[in-house]
């Protein structure tokens, strides 16, 4: 039961349009520290290439719904996770996944709008990302990078 209660917590989205200190040290305690200019700088970079969020857990099936522009979306890498970031409309919203939450990535391939699919498996759930066909050698030099 315990575990089922810190994954919930883990899959929180938060509305980062304003700079909270509260909800950065929160986001802090599920990722870890987002890394420094210069430790950035010696990874190649913690961003991801554009992607586009195509569907998700409840919260954000609501924000997705909310709108009718394709929701542009990045992942920066941190210590001990990710952070998923995505706009709607004026805000800014963000979703932290610590490394231990991810099931598995999978890559499905050969889509009408998209080069492929990403999809982030959790235990309760998944995250679907677009990825453009000129976007997608880039995502999987992220990917390889980051679960090194």
């Amino acid at each position: 039961m315990r575990d089922a209660e810190e994954t919930k917590i883990n899959m929180k989205l938060f509305n980062l349009t304003y700079n909270n200190p509260e909800i950065d040290s929160e986001i802090d305690k599920i990722v870890g520290k987002r890394f420094g200019f210069l430790q950035a700088l010696k990874k190649g970079g913690t961003g991801s290439p554009k992607l586009y969020l195509l569907s998700g857990f409840q919260e954000i099936e609501a924000l997705i719904h909310d709108t009718s522009n394709l929701n542009r979306a990045n992942i920066e890498a941190c210590e001990n996770g990710i952070i998923i970031r995505f706009r709607v409309r004026l805000e800014t919203y963000g979703v932290p996944i610590s490394r231990n939450n991810i099931d598995s990535v999978l890559d499905d391939v050969n889509h009408d709008e998209f080069a492929s699919i990403l999809k982030l498996k959790f235990k309760t759930g998944e995250i679907k990302l677009g990825v453009k066909k000129y976007e997608r050698n880039g995502m999987i030099r992220y990917w390889m990078k980051w679960l090194s």
